[in-house]
């Protein structure tokens, strides 16, 4: 399966699934990329503006999200 690419700061993605958080965001939710932190082997924590208002971050490949609006 093909991983989606990384999003840049300033790109506008979707949340497409949140698996191993208690309190995910809601799938559908869009936000904006602040800013993208290495942890190692190909793993990233991304910090979104979300436009609900939250401000979990995503961990990708884990959680799956759509880039919609390119910066």
């Amino acid at each position: 399966k093909e991983k989606a690419m990384l999003p840049k700061k300033g790109d506008v993605i979707e949340l497409l699934e949140m698996l191993n958080d208690p309190n995910p965001i809601e799938v559908g939710d869009k936000g904006e990329v602040l800013s993208i932190v290495p942890m190692g082997s190909d793993e990233y924590q991304i910090q979104v503006d979300w436009e609900s208002g939250r401000s979990l971050h995503l961990l990708y490949p884990q959680d799956k999200f759509k880039i919609v609006k390119s910066n």
